[in-house]
């Protein structure tokens, strides 16, 4: 799933985490501006995610490496949406964190990644102010004083 989700999302927000060598990576095909970047398949996506997942679970639970991924394209048919995508990134984080090194690898890099362009893909994300402006106690009691003036003015408009 969080290979499709990865591989569906539209070129501008597809994204793009820093490789174990240094370099950029995205999945499947790169923006055309910026040929700096290298491509990883969904299947090689696919097949480190899960050999993370395969050491975190051996390292917590002593299992047995699961089964090989095989990517199949039919699945990025399916539409897919943010939380859904975000959920299972929670998930997989939540087991891969019991590994030593999850934190520094190129996997947990392509997780953050993931996880900034599904944020940006929530409804109401675009419209939102961008940078906090007001915040803490004096902007919230300034806000409610000017909502109790908007009643009153509409409670008056209405009479």
């Amino acid at each position: 799933m969080l290979v499709s989700a990865a591989n569906r999302i539209s070129l501008s927000y597809r994204p793009r985490w820093r490789t174990d060598g240094g370099g950029w990576a995205t999945v499947g095909k790169p923006r055309e501006s910026t040929p700096s970047i290298s491509t990883v398949s969904p299947q090689e996506l696919g097949e480190m995610l899960a050999r993370w997942n395969d050491s975190a679970l051996e390292a917590r639970y002593g299992d047995a490496p699961g089964p090989a991924f095989a990517w199949n394209p039919a699945d990025d048919i399916a539409p897919l949406d943010p939380v859904t995508a975000l959920k299972a990134l929670d998930c997989l984080e939540y087991q891969c964190a019991e590994f030593e090194g999850w934190d520094d690898c190129e996997a947990y890099r392509f997780a953050q990644a993931l996880r900034r362009s599904l944020i940006s893909r929530l409804p109401g994300y675009d419209d939102a102010e961008w940078g906090v402006v007001r915040w803490g106690y004096a902007a919230a009691k300034e806000d409610a004083r000017a909502k109790i003036e908007a009643r009153k003015l509409a409670q008056e408009a209405a009479r």
